[in-house]
């Protein structure tokens, strides 16, 4: 797990340039921010996630998945807040 208190940045590395998606997740699996959504160019990438969801609201303290998915393959990462 990756804890964290007020944000956490996440690096991903692309190997190729393509379409990406990355969202944070509750546990129940219900989306509540997408972080990035389109095309990224292959490299490393380091992408802020503020604690918020979409609509702007602080998250409560407990864990939640980051969900990265490129081409058809998924990546999970647990979080956890502070």
């Amino acid at each position: 797990p990756n804890p964290f208190s007020n944000y956490i940045d996440l690096k991903v590395t692309v190997q190729t340039a393509g379409e990406v998606e990355m969202e944070i997740l509750d546990m129940s699996g219900k989306k509540i921010s997408r972080l990035l959504y389109g095309e990224l160019e292959s490299g490393e990438h380091v992408i802020r996630w503020n604690g918020n969801t979409d609509e702007g609201v602080r998250v409560k303290p407990g864990m939640y998945l980051c969900r990265f998915s490129k081409e058809g393959k998924v990546t999970y990462i647990r979080l956890i807040k502070q």
